[in-house]
Formats: structure tokens, C-alpha cells, sequence
């Protein structure tokens, strides 16, 4: 900065006082060091050649200028928010592109920037990095919608205030795949060489676990079902975890009989004995994903008989907002595989080293009792947002910057309407919003909502107006640490097929449309629509549904049973 402030003082006076000391036969060398500035700079300022005064770095002049590396920076950092991130070499031809059309010289071969260009600009942008992308399912990324979200979040609030729920009664049960061979630590070995660890398995096979935990940090005890058609008694141990359940299914995954088993003789149990403990009657909640294992009528009416409350999460969103998902399962595992390694070396020279069931069992006891942490159980609620409940701890980053503002717009004009009512209760339409402040708007009902957002340019994402978003998140700015997504840019630059954020919008409307199938228009099927929700059990509504399934399913069996008759 010093050495700039330098160069802006020299540009003022360069002309006269340069010229004067030239005639009085002074260097360039000997001014450069009276003025603090390059040598360069005083004689190209002295011949009438154009220098950038900003630059007080050595070497040549970048071919962008800062300002549109930094428009380019910001449609980098937008098309990666949305889940089509560029990699080194779809820049370089989208660099290339916007060259050609504005007929930019450059050194580069064929118009097209190399490697130097590259590395030097992503030195210029440390704010960017290379890494290897997260996976994501196309279903989990659609899932990720502001109004599912936050209508989980209303909903959960809405449960915790009307049932007055306290921690040590907020439940979150899951199952996970636990697999018989180490696959989740390093090893060290040799640089350029593969590295393999020895095993008794084919590290394909796994176990499915069910656990449960609590708000307070408490956990119970795990379930483990493994495949078969009756638990032996040579699969259990009595060095497992006190408590240990075991049950078999089929393929040895979840299914409704175990499930339900599991909830009237271990759940239901543990919630009426912590009530007795702690001298309360208070209501439980228990949350869940929506798998067809979980749902059943017997299951709702015991949870009701018992005043528990089930909850499923939105469908695809439980890596996000599930706490056995966020923080519980992964230091688990971690455990777990250190325990698998361990027995590994103590098999060395004793047979095949194969993991039996008995054995898995007392491993899983030993990784229970050090990986089930209270700290992580207790993170695994706050992080999520789950207990206590709090909606802005769902990273806005990881919404589709078009479908936030677009929600942002609907929930401003619905506050809107609500308090132009509130002055103008005369008004139908305004006294209609009044009785129902809750409602919800549901954008997959419309298909032109949806085609309003796919059509948006990347233009209006990078550039768009300022939200004032207070109604919806009160302390939260539309904002990850220094990237706005809002004011990516400061200057209003106009979208035009020549410019940069054209370019990105043309392509990244490309990309949507090779990953996109057509939508159909057809009416909207309330039922399925609301699978997608964040849904509360517990109530005549759900269980008047899955009596009308029942029928249909049993009027279906005894129609195919007439027709084989025959």
C-alpha cells in the first residue's frame, strides 16, 4: 500500500519534475529510488505509454483485468453453489470463448489459456481451490429446497412449543450398515505403490445396527439384525453391550416386524422408566426418516397410546438434518474400524481371520461404549438445528441461489400481505391470510414456478436485488464468511452474449438441460407431494391414509386370488 500511495503521489508531479531532473542529467535509476517506484513505470509514463498504476508487482500484465477475474471468480463460485462446478479444462474453454468474442490479444496459443495461465490464476484467487466434488444425488440436491426446509423446521418448533418437549425426551432412531472389514482408516506404505491390508472377509458384506439417542446426550442400547430366518443362540455374547437387542430378517435390513418390535419392548420401555425417574409425564418425540419400515398402524397407535410423538424427516435430506447422520455415526465407525484392525492382527496365524456373528457382536460393545459420545450426541441436535430448534443452522449455501431468492420474494410478499391486512381487515383476501399465517406455499405444485427458476440467467443469481430477508431469518445474512450471494458483484453488469456472465449462463443452461428430463404437466398428487415434507404421525389424518392403503391392498390380494381361481 505504501509503495502504491508512492506511485499515485509520482503520477501527479511526473510530467514536469521527471523532465526537469532528466535535463539535469539525473538516471532513471536515480529518480526511481527518489520517488520509491519502478523504473519501468517512469520511463513508460515519460514516452506516453499506458501503465496500470495499481500494479506494483513485477512480470507481465495479466490478460483479464482485475475486474473481470473478479466477475469470473464470482460465476466460478455461483455455478459451484448450484452443483455444476468448472473444472480446469471447461475454464479454459469458457476463457477462451469470452476472448475470441471480444477479441482480447493474448500470448495463448489458439486463443485458448494454458496451464501457466491457470496456476497463475488461481495463485491471483486463493479464494478458489481444486478439490475432488462431493457426490451428491441428483434426488438429495432437488430435495434441498427453501420451503421443504423451513417447513420442516416451522413444523418441529410448532411440536416442541405445543408439547412443552424438554431434551432428555427428543429421540432420533436410524439404522446404519456396519462392514465386517476395516475400510474407513489409512495405513502408511511405500510412495508409488498400491498398499493393501490383509482380511478375513471380502469387505463387501455388512450388518445393519439401529440406534437411538437422546437430546441430553443418552443413547440405548443397539440392535443389530443380522440375516436369517431366527437369531441363533451361538450369534450373541455376553461380552456385548448390556441391553444388546439381536433380530433377523430376510436380507438382514429393517423391516416393519423388527422395527415395531424394537419400539414396543425397548423404546417405549426406556421413555416410560425415564419419565418415572425424572417424576415427570412429559410427551416424547421421536424422529426418523420415512422408510415404509417405520410406518405402520400398529406402530402410530402404540406411539399415541403412550404419548409419544413420531416425526419423519423430508425425504433425501437426513445426511443434513438427522443427528445420527451430522455427528454420530462417523466418529462411530471410525472406532469401529480400529477395533476390526485390531482383531485382525490378533487373528494373524489362527485360521481365516473371518469376522463371525458372535464376535461382531462383542467388537460392536467395545466401539458402543467409546464412540457413543455424549459431546457428539448433544453437537449432533445443536449443529442440525433439531433441539433446540433453530432453522439458521441449515447453511444457506447449500440452497440453489435462484430458488432462495425466489422463496425470499414469496415469504417478503406474504409478510406483506399480512401486515397490509392487519390495516385493512375490510379486505377477503387479506382476512383469509389472517386466519391462516402458517400456510404453505408449495413451489413443486407449480410447474411454472419451477420453469421461472430454471430460467433465470446466472446474471440475475450473481446480480440480484437486495431481499430484505429479516422476516424469514432474522440474524442471518445472506452470506458464508466473505461470499455474498447477493452482492457478488458491485457494479450492475448487464448480461450480454459477449461478456462473461453470459458465457457461464449459456453454458450452465446446457449443462441444466442434458441433466434435466422434460416435466410433464399434470395435477399435482397431494399424497405423494407431501412425502417430500417433514411429516407429524401421530394423528387421525396419517392413520385414516394407511387404512385406506391397507383396504386397497387387501381388496388387490383377494381380486388376484379370484383371477388365479379361475
Amino acid at each position: 500500500m505504501a509503495q502504491l500511495g508512492k506511485i499515485t503521489q509520482f503520477q501527479k508531479i511526473i510530467n514536469p519534475t521527471v523532465e526537469e531532473k532528466l535535463k539535469g542529467h539525473k538516471t532513471y535509476k536515480v529518480i526511481s529510488e527518489e520517488f520509491g517506484v519502478p523504473q519501468s513505470v517512469i520511463f513508460n509514463r515519460i514516452k506516453g505509454r499506458s501503465t496500470s498504476m495499481l500494479c506494483t508487482k513485477s512480470g507481465r500484465r495479466p490478460v483479464l483485468d482485475s475486474n473481470i477475474e473478479s466477475v469470473l471468480v464470482n460465476c466460478i463460485v455461483a455455478r459451484a453453489q448450484m452443483g455444476y462446478p468448472c473444472d480446469k479444462e471447461e475454464l479454459q474453454c469458457l476463457v477462451q470463448e469470452y476472448i475470441v468474442a471480444n477479441g482480447i490479444q493474448n500470448p495463448f496459443n489458439n486463443n485458448k489459456p494454458g496451464n501457466d495461465w491457470y496456476y497463475s490464476f488461481m495463485k491471483r484467487n486463493p479464494k478458489l481451490n481444486f478439490k475432488k466434488p462431493e457426490q451428491l444425488q441428483k434426488l438429495r440436491k432437488d430435495a434441498r429446497k427453501p420451503e421443504i426446509i423451513y417447513h420442516f423446521y416451522s413444523n418441529l418448533e410448532n411440536i416442541c412449543q405445543e408439547k412443552l418437549l424438554i431434551s432428555q425426551f427428543v429421540f432420533n432412531a436410524d439404522e446404519s450398515g456396519f462392514r465386517t472389514d476395516p475400510s474407513r482408516l489409512k495405513a502408511i506404505g511405500e510412495k508409488g505403490k498400491a498398499l493393501s491390508r490383509v482380511t478375513g472377509g471380502s469387505g463387501r458384506e455388512s450388518i445393519s445396527v439401529l440406534a437411538c439417542i437422546s437430546a441430553d446426550g443418552l443413547y440405548l442400547p443397539p440392535l443389530i439384525i443380522f440375516k436369517g430366518m431366527a437369531v441363533q443362540a451361538r450369534w450373541t455374547s455376553e461380552k456385548s453391550f448390556p441391553g444388546t437387542l439381536y433380530a433377523v430378517s430376510k436380507n438382514g435390513w429393517m423391516e416393519e416386524p423388527v422395527f415395531y418390535n424394537w419400539f414396543e419392548n425397548a423404546f417405549v420401555p426406556f421413555v416410560i422408566k425415564k419419565r418415572k425417574d425424572l417424576g415427570t409425564n412429559s410427551n416424547a418425540l421421536l424422529l426418523y426418516d420415512g422408510h415404509c419400515s417405520h410406518i405402520s398402524m400398529r406402530i402410530i397407535e402404540l406411539a399415541m397410546k403412550n404419548n409419544i410423538t413420531l416425526f419423519k424427516f423430508p425425504s433425501h435430506l437426513t445426511d443434513r438434518l438427522q443427528p445420527l447422520d451430522k455427528c454420530v455415526f462417523g466418529p462411530l465407525k471410525s472406532v469401529w474400524d480400529k477395533e476390526l484392525i485390531h482383531f485382525g492382527k490378533t487373528m494373524i496365524g489362527k485360521g481365516p481371520g473371518r469376522l463371525t456373528k458372535a464376535m461382531f457382536s462383542e467388537l460392536l460393545g467395545k466401539a458402543w461404549s467409546v464412540g457413543m459420545k455424549s459431546e457428539n450426541i448433544i453437537s449432533g441436535f445443536r449443529t442440525t438445528g433439531v433441539f433446540p430448534v433453530d432453522k439458521n443452522k441449515f447453511p444457506l449455501t447449500e440452497f440453489d441461489p435462484n430458488e432462495l431468492n425466489y422463496y425470499l420474494r414469496i415469504e417478503a410478499e406474504k409478510q406483506n400481505k399480512i401486515l397490509h391486512s392487519a390495516i385493512e381487515p375490510s379486505s377477503s383476501t387479506s382476512r383469509n391470510i389472517l386466519t391462516e399465517p402458517n400456510e404453505h406455499i408449495e413451489l413443486s405444485a407449480s410447474n411454472d414456478s419451477i420453469t421461472q427458476c430454471e430460467s433465470t440467467s446466472l446474471n440475475e443469481i450473481i446480480i440480484s436485488d437486495n431481499i430484505d430477508s429479516s422476516p424469514l431469518l432474522p440474524h442471518t445474512p445472506l452470506s458464508d464468511g466473505n461470499h455474498n450471494i447477493n452482492n457478488l458483484l458491485s457494479d450492475k453488469t448487464t448480461s450480454s452474449p459477449t461478456d462473461i456472465i453470459g458465457i457461464f449462463t449459456k453454458h450452465l443452461g446446457q449443462l441444466k438441460a442434458m441433466t434435466s428430463s422434460p416435466r410433464e404437466s399434470k395435477d399435482p398428487t397431494p399424497r405423494l407431494k407431501t412425502a417430500r415434507y417433514g411429516e407429524v404421525l401421530t394423528n387421525e389424518t396419517v392413520l385414516m391414509r394407511l387404512k385406506e392403503v391397507t383396504e386397497k391392498l387387501v381388496l388387490n390380494r383377494q381380486f388376484l386370488y379370484k383371477i388365479l381361481r379361475l
